[in-house]
């Protein structure tokens, strides 16, 4: 019931209507209306629906109720709403409350739609509510006329001075609404003031806090990579110290052997030296004696065929001097190759050692290398001596180069990679 009466303030609460119609077109409008919004108003209360768990139906409204809604329109057709023009706003009134049609609808809907939970008594006592709200908001020059009219008595009549009591009672306190409401509206903000003090206080602690535990988080943060940093720091001194204790160590077993084969290399490079200069005085020796006495012997040799041709000789003869001449130039020829194949094994051999001595100390200087850097350990060391201590060339198998260098290397990026790929 109670939101029917709220319905009722909505829809009777003015007598007077300001619009914004500088010509008075709305103005006429409304005032045309209102016979159709009484009409409508009077029609909605004269079948209420109704609907509980046990029935459903429709309730009619009281004679009492319909009489005071009759006399309403009545009235209305007797003196009907007037409007006054302005120059920009029209303002119409009148003895009985000025209906919208939005505020009827709103009613309407109501009234014919909610109906869940409405009983059968509720529903008859809606017209009773209406017809008491339409004597409470009427001018007071037909107020009294309105009641006086009514034959207050029986069920009905008590009902109806009851509800015009509850609804003024709700009108009252509609009215001190917004005087509550801006109360209400004022502590909250005093409240909401004060909270956004504290909450602006807790903000500014919590910040510093904040800011505090930020500055120990990032001393903490840069102790820990500090430490970190000095703990890897530490670590790699240690590994470099222990890869340099390696490192001299096994200097200090194979210097002997890299003094060894320095001195190796030293030697074979002098040899290599006396085999160029052998070499190339051999070379110039030959090349002289050709220059020098090549043409007399090319003329000692055509003057000897010439003589044993004109000498008319036997052929057993002529044989015998050729065989001759063939012994006299080539046992000097044979002995003058075999003496140029062995200056040039020697050249060869004395630049085979020196190129196998210079790889030997390059493998040892590498393995150090590699042990000082932590790339090498004692899995590398037979490697190592079975490249060091290899055949020198000319005693091992022919054809065959060593690769021992390479294979050096290749270990030790196999050993760098093998951490990588762990």
């Amino acid at each position: 019931m109670d939101n029917l009466i709220y319905f009722l303030i909505e829809l009777l609460r003015d007598r007077s209507v300001e619009l914004p119609d500088k010509t008075g077109g709305n103005a006429r409008a409304l005032v045309a209306q209102q016979t159709v919004l009484y009409d409508e108003l009077r029609s909605l209360f004269q079948d209420v629906p109704f609907q509980t768990e046990n029935a459903s139906g429709s309730a009619s409204i009281s004679d009492l109720a319909d009489k005071v809604l009759r006399e309403c329109r009545a009235l209305l057709d007797n003196s009907p709403a007037l409007f006054v023009q302005s120059r920009d706003k029209s303002i119409v009134s009148g003895i009985l409350p000025i209906l919208r049609d939005d505020d009827m609808q709103q009613l309407r809907s109501f009234i014919k739609v909610s109906i869940a939970g409405r009983s059968a008594e509720q529903a008859k006592q809606f017209g009773i509510v209406a017809a008491a709200a339409l004597i409470v908001e009427s001018n007071d020059s037909i107020k009294g006329p309105l009641i006086d009219s009514q034959e207050l008595i029986g069920r009905d009549g008590l009902s109806l001075i009851i509800q015009i009591g509850i609804y003024n009672a709700h009108k009252i306190e509609q009215a001190k609404e917004p005087e509550r409401a801006a109360s209400v509206s004022n502590e909250i903000a005093a409240l909401t003031a004060s909270l956004q003090n504290y909450r602006a206080e807790f903000e500014k602690e919590r910040a510093d806090q904040r800011g505090q535990l930020d500055v120990l988080s990032a001393a903490g943060v840069d102790i820990d990579e500090k430490s970190q940093q000095a703990v890897a720091a530490l670590a790699g001194f240690q590994n470099d110290l222990l890869n340099h204790e390696n490192a001299i160590r096994e200097e200090w077993k194979l210097d002997r052997a890299r003094l060894n084969w320095n001195t190796r290399y030293l030697e074979a490079r002098r040899g290599f030296q006396i085999g160029c200069v052998i070499l190339f005085a051999f070379l110039a020796v030959t090349m002289a004696v050709a220059y020098l006495f090549g043409p007399a012997i090319v003329a000692s040799v055509n003057h000897f065929d010439v003589a044993l041709f004109l000498s008319g000789g036997s052929v057993g003869t002529a044989i015998a001097h050729q065989f001759s001449r063939l012994v006299i130039f080539s046992v000097p020829i044979l002995v003058y190759l075999w003496m140029l194949k062995a200056v040039m094994r020697y050249f060869m051999r004395s630049m085979l050692l020196m190129d196998d001595a210079r790889q030997r100390e390059t493998m040892l200087d590498t393995y150090f290398l590699l042990t000082e850097k932590g790339r090498a350990d004692e899995r590398d060391r037979p490697l190592i001596l079975w490249a060091l201590f290899r055949q020198t060339p000319g005693h091992g198998p022919d054809g065959i180069e060593p690769p021992d260098f390479t294979e050096v290397i290749n270990a030790g990026f196999n050993r760098a990679k093998a951490p990588l790929q762990g």
